[in-house]
């Protein structure tokens, strides 16, 4: 699972940062700078939006640590589905939200938000593991095996 996620999260990281780099290639073609200002700033919102979500999941996907199996390794993955999935609903917000009436955009703004609240789930989740010990190769492994390679082996006489 710990190999499937990380390339996961590292295969939505490059085609978000793809993607990036097309809408600002967009913002080009549509003539951004010549709209009014609100409609401007959504453009660029979105665009720096879909810059922070790659730059999220190459960063989960670089540092991925796989937990113990249980509640908290199911909590990692879900967490790790939204983030995965942010990028598309951002790209979404980008193209059928530009021209929303009222100055909304429910789907950037949600997504965000919601992104924003797994990265911080997953912080938790990823403390509360290695406090527990949960970790596979977790601070507490290290700790005991430096305490063994200090610990004076059998006295020679």
């Amino acid at each position: 699972m710990l190999a499937y996620l990380r390339r996961l999260h590292l295969m939505a990281g490059v085609v978000a940062f793809a993607t990036f780099c097309l809408s600002g290639e967009y913002m080009l073609v549509v003539e951004v700078d010549a709209m009014e200002d609100a409609p401007r700033m959504f453009y660029r919102a979105i665009h720096i939006y879909l810059l922070w979500s790659s730059l999220l999941n190459i960063a989960l996907g670089t540092y991925f640590t796989k937990l113990c199996k249980g509640i908290l390794e199911r909590a990692q993955a879900l967490t790790s589905a939204v983030v995965i999935l942010a990028p598309g609903a951002l790209a979404l917000s980008f193209f059928y939200e530009s021209y929303v009436p009222g100055l909304v955009r429910p789907i950037g703004s949600w997504t965000v938000i919601i992104a924003s609240v797994a990265v911080g789930l997953q912080c938790l989740v990823m403390e509360f593991a290695r406090w527990q010990g949960h970790l596979e190769g977790s601070d507490a492994d290290a700790r005991s095996e430096r305490r063994s390679a200090d610990s004076p082996g059998p006295a020679s006489t």
